[in-house]
């Protein structure tokens, strides 16, 4: 199905991805295939594609990147700050403030825990050093979960910057490295902790409260409209922002977990899921003067139909397996083409096969192969617009026995840095064991969930955090 966009006027705001980070943005002016934008905060303007622009994640997010970039731009040699490093931020010491050709400013900066690794970076990826009275988000040692928390004290011990944190609306307190401290997720998070510490929790609704999970059914607000779209999850990230798929769009956009809804219903789905085939039939010249029919097929064991993949959330080519009965009702064993596997689904679920033509090319990505699109070769390495598939079939096979790597310790959550113990195959795939490096205890892992090791460092430091020398302050 083709994508319907989401879109943006002049002077809306967005985010968008630049140098590892996201920005908040205002968009400046449209073009055919590009979007000007300004980054918040900063005298920053860049030309993005249409399809990399996510919705804004609100006025208090505005707000704060605003502040922080009125910080940044007061920086002089010698202040601390944060850089980005292998995907987060640690904290870093300037050496020498400058300016290019084109008076963009930049930073030559070293990081506080291994100075002698200097990076040049532009002012506007940097964030201010942390502070006291600062809002953040904290592991608490005692039942590693993390909370909102606030700043009190900050010291150094071992060479390192440590803070002494409160957790809002509990009171107790816990020490941390600096560089284990994560951004708040803003007023209401925070608001909603101190009801809980407090035993003042107000009735609110449900979805006040919800706990999200992979593969949720929910709804977004976005665009400058505010109009609500039924998505579901597919990602959950350490910032305490979701991935959602929008349903029917072909689109994934990025929301903080606390501005989410419940979704209104499996009637608001399948609503949604025509709107967008209609749009597409209407972008494509096909002019319905009524409003659109729509059938209900008779199925049957042995035909096409589509179906969505729980795991992912996305809709797949697939052949129906069986029919079977249950006390709720009819429920099919679908078999996804190309892929293999199979999915459960209730009968009013399943929706018509897009036809030989888009069984082929699902056929032809699942085994990896070009596929040929409006004349160009088509990859098959997933982006933000092409699907994955149910199961992945780009498993990176250079993994072996006694490479270092970093993957999900499942029981917290948490990446740490492994050793992989032995690779073995089953049907669904080939998994490793990976034994964390200075704890000792194992985890089985599937290949494509591997992440590439960060490096000797990043092993020493985690066997000293496992001997208890270098985790936590004392």
């Amino acid at each position: 199905m083709a994508a319907s966009k989401v879109s943006f006027n002049k002077g809306d705001y967005c985010r968008i991805s630049y140098d590892e980070q996201l920005y908040e943005c205002q968009v400046l002016d449209i073009a055919e295939l590009k979007t000007k934008v300004q980054l918040i905060g900063h005298d920053v303007n860049l030309e993005v594609d249409k399809k990399s622009i996510l919705p804004s994640l609100g006025k208090s997010t505005r707000v704060k990147q605003d502040e922080d970039a009125k910080i940044c731009k007061a920086l002089k040699a010698g202040d601390l700050c944060r850089a980005i490093r292998d995907g987060k931020f640690a904290e870093a010491k300037i050496w020498q403030l400058a300016e290019d050709d084109q008076k963009k400013r930049y930073a030559v900066v070293a990081f506080v825990d291994f100075p002698e690794a200097e990076i040049t970076v532009w002012i506007e990826s940097l964030k201010p050093a942390w502070k006291v009275d600062d809002y953040c988000r904290v592991l608490w040692s005692e039942d590693q979960v993390i909370y909102e928390s606030q700043i009190k004290s900050i010291d150094s011990a071992d060479g390192q910057r440590f803070a002494i944190v409160e957790f809002l609306g509990y009171g107790n307190q816990d020490s941390a490295w600096i560089n284990d401290i994560m951004e708040t997720m803003g007023d209401k998070p925070r608001q909603l902790q101190i009801a809980q510490g407090q035993g003042t929790l107000p009735q609110v609704e449900p979805e006040e409260t919800a706990v999200w999970k992979d593969r949720d059914a929910c709804r977004v607000v976005i665009g400058s409209d505010n109009a609500e779209y039924e998505g579901t999850i597919k990602a959950l990230n350490e910032d305490g922002s979701a991935v959602v798929h929008l349903i029917g769009m072909g689109k994934d956009v990025r929301q903080m977990m606390s501005e989410l809804k419940p979704s209104a219903g499996k009637d608001a789905r399948a609503k949604q899921r025509v709107k967008a085939t209609t749009e597409e039939e209407q972008a494509n010249g096909i002019d319905n003067a009524k409003e659109p029919i729509i059938k209900v097929p008779s199925w049957e064991v042995g035909a096409f139909c589509r179906g969505v993949f729980k795991e992912d959330g996305l809709e797949y080519e697939g052949v129906i397996k069986s029919i079977e009965t249950s006390g709720d009702g009819q429920y099919t064993i679908v078999q996804f083409i190309g892929y293999g596997n199979e999915e459960s689904i209730w009968v009013q679920d399943l929706l018509e096969s897009g036809g030989e033509g888009a069984r082929q090319k699902q056929t032809k990505e699942a085994l990896g192969e070009e596929v040929v699109v409006n004349g160009h070769n088509d990859t098959t390495v997933p982006t933000d617009e092409t699907d994955a598939g149910p199961i992945k079939t780009n498993i990176d096979k250079a993994w072996q026995p006694g490479m270092f790597c970093r993957g999900i310790y499942k029981e917290d959550g948490l990446e740490y840095e492994g050793l992989i113990k032995t690779v073995e195959s089953t049907d669904d795939g080939q998994y490793a064991v990976v034994e964390f490096v200075g704890y000792g205890n194992q985890e089985t892992l599937w290949l494509q969930e591997l992440l590439k090791s960060a490096g000797d460092m990043a092993r020493q430091k985690q066997n000293k955090k496992s001997l208890g020398r270098s985790s936590r302050c004392k």
